[in-house]
């Protein structure tokens, strides 16, 4: 057991196992009082090797007073191949595991569905992805009708061999549903917003669909590219969910392999951000600036919500819901 360390006001702890079937298990123990929900994910480290490193990781919510207060990996390892210096895992007699453990708060994952329940959108921000390895990220789920939907985020790939973003989208059903989905990324420096769009139809439970290499690495470890602020990244998903009965043009089953930026505020045409309908007609202001994103009808939505919510083009709290003058 490592010490005690505290994140986010709860104190926490590594617990690692050597079983008697000479696997290594490894467990995270939350002690706090509260509910928690965290991402969390383990890595044994090989330094000769570093395509052979071994991850496991997922997401759980810890309730102390239901008893869930730890959530883990039954085989991390096996200690046969960790001892035997061929695998390349040893540096001298000592092996490295690093638990990776980031907690959701309303601060740094935002997710908002229409009134309607045909759109969603998940915003994050994410901090140190630099530092994450083979992290798994999965937002909460959104439902629609009999249907659950979760994006799910590795910030490296996920597999040893990738190191790119890769981002997915998850349907849990079992009727076939057409959705259009739109991932982008801010650009500080350059005042831009990076794009990528898919439609589908999803026809099986549990299928995911998305992009591999959706970002490089490199995008994510220097802050000279623009992607990061004081460390942190914000990633913003947009989902339209059309149903059985609406399918979307045929000619857009395809995803777009290359990014693309967004036309300039000042264009035609610019569609709301939330229903992906309505042209842009309001916007947010979050101190000195302010990002034009939303059609009249939904700015009068989310004024009627009681949570705070976060600029969908840069993440930061938003001050005020504007109208521009036409």
């Amino acid at each position: 057991m490592t010490k005690e360390f505290l994140l986010e006001n709860h104190a926490w702890q590594l617990e690692l196992k050597h079983c008697e079937n000479g696997d290594i298990s490894a467990y995270t123990h939350c002690r706090g009082r509260t509910p928690v929900t965290a991402h969390h994910c383990y890595t044994v480290v090989n330094p000769m090797y570093s395509s052979n490193q071994t991850t496991v990781g997922g997401v759980s919510t810890f309730k102390p007073d239901a008893g869930s207060r730890s959530w883990g990996s039954e085989k991390l390892a096996s200690a046969a191949e960790i001892k035997a210096k061929k695998f390349g895992f040893l540096e001298g007699d000592s092996f490295t595991v690093i638990l990776g453990l980031r907690v959701k708060t309303p601060s740094n994952e935002h997710l908002l569905t229409s009134s309607d329940g045909t759109s969603v959108q998940c915003t994050w921000k994410l901090k140190d992805l630099d530092k994450s390895g083979k992290m798994r990220l999965v937002s909460d789920g959104f439902k629609q009708d009999d249907s659950e939907w979760k994006v799910v985020l590795y910030p490296h790939g996920g597999k040893p061999t990738e190191n790119d973003m890769s981002l997915y989208l998850y349907y849990y059903g079992h009727a076939g549903i057409h959705v259009d989905c739109t991932l982008s990324v801010m650009n500080q420096h350059q005042g831009n917003i990076v794009v990528k769009k898919f439609s589908k139809r999803f026809e099986k439970y549990a299928e995911g669909y998305g992009f591999l290499g959706f970002l490089s690495a490199e995008a994510l470890e220097k802050r000279r590219l623009g992607f990061l602020t004081d460390r942190w990244f914000t990633l913003s998903v947009l989902i339209s969910i059309h149903g059985q009965q609406n399918p979307p043009n045929p000619r857009s089953m395809q995803p777009q392999q290359q990014p693309q930026q967004l036309p300039d505020e000042s264009e035609d045409g610019l569609k709301c951000v939330l229903c992906l309908d309505k042209a842009q007609t309001s916007g947010v202001l979050h101190g000195e600036t302010a990002h034009k994103c939303y059609c009249e009808d939904c700015a009068e939505y989310l004024e009627r919500q009681e949570t705070q919510l976060n600029c969908p083009i840069c993440g930061e709290e938003i001050d005020l819901i504007i109208k521009y003058m036409v």
